[in-house]
């Protein structure tokens, strides 16, 4: 291993000492707990994020109408920290990324915006 990849490992063994990894493994490790809510809480990640994708549709009303299918779900407490333990801790690492990229020098505008 050269030093990037030993910077590396180290960034990844601090950010697994985070209090917002814990509470996301924590409440992850009790959602596995429960098969059939693990894939409930699968299916709907999946249909948000198709519904997201999707060109020339009522995002609004697609959205609600999940949210509707999936009330009693996302009524469950375990369900509704799981959610916002894993919206905190990907924000985090989507910061580092971004930072890393900047750091780096890297350019992306011809990706587009």
């Amino acid at each position: 291993m050269d030093d990037t990849d030993n910077l590396m490992e180290a960034l990844i063994k601090e950010l697994k000492k985070s209090p917002e990894y814990n509470q996301y493994i924590s409440n992850l490790n009790e959602i596995k707990n429960n098969p059939e809510l693990f894939n409930r809480i699968s299916d709907f990640k999946t249909r948000s994020l198709e519904i997201q994708l999707r060109d020339n549709i009522d995002f609004i009303a697609e959205n609600n109408r999940l949210q509707d299918e999936y009330v009693d779900m996302l009524s469950n407490e375990i369900v509704t920290e799981f959610l916002t333990a894993e919206r905190i801790y990907v924000a985090k690492v989507r910061a580092l990324r971004d930072k890393l990229i900047s750091g780096a020098g890297i350019e992306l505008k011809f990706i587009g915006d």
